[in-house]
Parts: C-alpha cells; sequence; structure tokens
C-alpha cells in the first residue's frame, strides 16, 4: 500500500506524461485509492481455477495484438474485474462461454489502455 507521499510521487508520474503497464495483480491493490483504480482500469474482483479460455482480439491495429489471431485460446488465471472504468481502450475481451467461472458477461476486458491525466496506461493480458 502507497502512503500519502508516495501517492503524490505517482500522480505527479503520471500528470507529467508517465507511463504506467499494470502486469497481473496490478489491479489487486490499493483498494482505498479511487484515483489508483481510475488509472489502471479496473480493481480484481475475483478469478476461478486456471483453465484454456478464448480470448477475442478486439483491437488488431494496435502494435500489441495485431500479430495475434482474431480468437486466440490460452491458458490462465483469468481475473474477473470491477469498477471497471468505461474510458480505457479495450484490446482484448475474453468469452465467458470458452470457460467456468467468468462473472462479467458480455463486456470482460482481458487487454487495455488509456490515457490518463497526461501519462499513458497499458494492461497486457
Amino acid at each position: 500500500m502507497f502512503n500519502d507521499e508516495q501517492k503524490a510521487a505517482v500522480q505527479k508520474y503520471i500528470r507529467s506524461g508517465g507511463g504506467f503497464v499494470g502486469i497481473h495483480a496490478a489491479a489487486d491493490t490499493e483498494y482505498g485509492w479511487p484515483w489508483y483504480n481510475k488509472m489502471v482500469g479496473a480493481w480484481f474482483a475475483s478469478h476461478p481455477k486456471q483453465q484454456v479460455a478464448k480470448l477475442i482480439v478486439k483491437d488488431k491495429e494496435h502494435a500489441s495484438t495485431q500479430h495475434l489471431p482474431g480468437v486466440w485460446e490460452r491458458k490462465d488465471e483469468w481475473y474477473n474485474y470491477k469498477n471497471i472504468n468505461p474510458d480505457v481502450k479495450t484490446l482484448i475481451t475474453i468469452d465467458e462461454k470458452s470457460y467456468e467461472g467468468g462473472k462479467n458477461g458480455d463486456f470482460h476486458p482481458m487487454a487495455w489502455y488509456h490515457n490518463f491525466e497526461g501519462g499513458r496506461v497499458f494492461i497486457p493480458v
């Protein structure tokens, strides 16, 4: 958990054009800091057992996804999210019909990015 000084430093960094890449548990922290949730784009809610699922590439033009097939099957620990920021640009969603335990329904982003308060944020699968 960040203290007040560290929170101010992160905000200053982002607001001065800094970038943030959040991997795996980046969405599973700072639950008492709404600014962080909006920056990251969502908070972790839960996850089922590891299993194979189908990912749907929504943006084939982005550098991070242009090499991927339209439907990408892989095994992982699939996060369910809460408080999803509607301003994020979704790169990949997950087909909840392809595995057990999804809780976000038809809109279940798994990778996204957005500009945020002067900085840039990227959340890969």
